[in-house]
């Protein structure tokens, strides 16, 4: 994630799966934060959630409200 301080922070229930997100995008983490690998989305992350039984599922809110992925 290199110097971008974190904006939103989503633990998968029961997996070792995180997210973080940052101005610069969403990372993911699938060793409990250890290291990570930056996603597809690439917009500012204001807000973050996963799904509580599928942690493959996230939704995403941006800094100008809008949202992103699958509920």
């Amino acid at each position: 994630m290199g110097s971008a301080p974190v904006t939103a922070l989503a633990a998968a229930p029961n997996s070792d799966i995180v997210y973080a997100g940052t101005r610069q995008g969403l990372y993911r983490s699938a060793d409990g934060g250890r290291s990570w690998t930056r996603t597809a989305y690439g917009n500012d992350v204001a807000a973050a959630a996963v799904h509580p039984t599928d942690p493959e599922r996230i939704v995403v809110m941006d800094g100008k409200g809008r949202v992103f992925g699958r509920s």
